[in-house]
Order: C-alpha cells, then sequence, then structure tokens
C-alpha cells in the first residue's frame, strides 16, 4: 500500500514495520489497514480525541 516502500512484515514477529526515514507522512496505510492497528505519527488516535475535548 505504501508508494515510498516504508512499510514491510516481520514474517518472524508477525508484525509490520515502519521505516521512517522512508515514511512520507501521507496516511493512506493507515486508512488501509483492514484492523485499525496502524496509527500516523502525531495523528494517533488518543491525541485526536483530546483535541476534540480541547475544543
Amino acid at each position: 500500500m505504501c508508494d515510498y516502500q516504508a512499510r514491510s512484515v516481520d514474517r518472524l514477529r508477525r508484525v509490520a514495520e515502519v521505516n521512517e526515514a522512508l515514511c512520507q507522512g501521507c496516511g493512506a496505510c493507515v486508512a488501509a489497514c483492514p484492523n485499525g492497528a496502524s496509527q500516523q505519527k502525531g495523528f494517533e488516535k488518543g491525541q485526536l480525541l483530546a483535541m476534540l475535548e480541547a475544543i
């Protein structure tokens, strides 16, 4: 899903990893994640909820 090849899968640990040097922060991986486990740095769910409460 990542146009910048910033994500890969560690098959031993069965987890996705992000190479932060390649990540451009577009959020395509977050939108494509089927179980909602992926979060974009700076836009984590807790941060967004805190912003909404502050408003």
